[in-house]
């Protein structure tokens, strides 16, 4: 994967900062993990065009995806989604154009090449306390139990001079997440854009306005969306 991303603010409060509707379901959220069968990534918030945010697991699962045990493989080649392939893969080209999303985040974690020697650094972005991944979503229905999941990739584009100082190495280095400016995320959501529009939106975020710290490396024996995780920061 290219990044693991934190969210690390209460649900009633992230759903404030996108002006939002809370539903009883979201209200009881920051108790409760939804979970796709086969594939433990513990579910989060994303938000789209409508005013209820949706509950959704990390992986993406095509609407026409036959089974469980199919859904369970596609899911861990689905984490990321490459901004310049998005309109021709089968598992995407469908959602990028009705089925946006926004990832809301405080950071993610990346990792550092120095040799032999790896680290983890903090990423964030500077005097935004959440900020906004851009996605793709969609609904998967298993057939043996009738149960229906809504699962979600994040868009990697290109890194910027910054982020690729620290992601230099690894499978896919000098990478980055697609993070949309403020004032632009409810253009992103807009269901009227055409391709050419939200082709020209993914491009590398200002490195001027990130900032990182190195962070134990144990931090994903953690739920990454628990504030003490990035607190573990190594001196």
């Amino acid at each position: 994967m290219c990044f693991y991303n934190s969210c690390s603010v209460n649900t009633k409060d992230l759903v404030a900062r996108y002006n939002r509707n809370i539903n009883e379901k979201l209200n009881q959220f920051d108790d409760e993990r939804f979970l796709l069968p086969a594939y433990n990534h513990p579910a989060t918030i994303i938000i789209s065009f409508g005013s209820d945010p949706i509950i959704a697991t990390w992986g993406l699962v095509p609407y026409w995806t036959r089974n469980r045990e199919a859904a369970a493989e596609i899911s861990k080649m689905t984490i990321n989604a490459r901004s310049e392939t998005l309109f021709e893969k089968p598992s995407f080209r469908e959602g990028i154009r009705i089925r946006r999303c926004i990832i809301p985040s405080t950071g993610y974690f990346e990792y550092h090449y120095e040799g032999k020697v790896t680290s983890v650094y903090f990423i964030y972005i500077k005097n935004e306390k959440v900020f906004s991944i851009g996605g793709i979503y969609d609904y998967w229905t298993d057939k043996e139990t009738n149960q229906a999941y809504t699962t979600y990739t994040m868009i990697t584009t290109p890194g910027n001079e910054f982020t690729n100082k620290i992601h230099n190495g690894g499978k896919n280095p000098f990478r980055m997440p697609f993070i949309i400016p403020k004032e632009m995320e409810e253009r992103w959501l807009d269901p009227n854009l055409t391709e050419e529009e939200i082709a020209e939106m993914m491009v590398p975020f200002d490195a001027d306005k990130m900032e990182a710290y190195e962070i134990d490396k144990n931090f994903r024996n953690m739920d990454p969306h628990n504030p003490d995780v990035i607190k573990r920061k190594v001196r």
